[in-house]
């Protein structure tokens, strides 16, 4: 399980404590603390990089603003399956 977060910071760190309750394996791609000027491309990479290398067996998860910025990072790994979105 991959992780990435900017403006959910808070909502990220309840999620990788809630799946690990749940006895998932959690890889934290960050951000590791909160920085308001994070970009994202610099997280989305490496869980698309993760999830395009072993895309039957990994799964990310990416939470962001819109959404459109981290499909575009995600889908120039040719492996990583296409993201839902949800957006609130």
């Amino acid at each position: 399980m991959l992780v990435r977060i900017m403006p959910g910071f808070s909502l990220k760190e309840a999620l990788v404590n809630y799946l690990m309750k749940l006895n998932y394996e959690v890889v934290d791609h960050g951000a590791h603390f909160y920085d308001e000027y994070d970009d994202y491309p610099d997280f989305v990479a490496p869980v698309a990089a993760a999830v395009s290398d072993r895309p039957h067996t990994v799964k990310g998860i990416v939470i962001g603003g819109s959404g459109q910025g981290e499909a575009m990072v995600a889908n120039q790994f040719s492996q990583c399956p296409r993201g839902r979105f949800l957006w609130q």
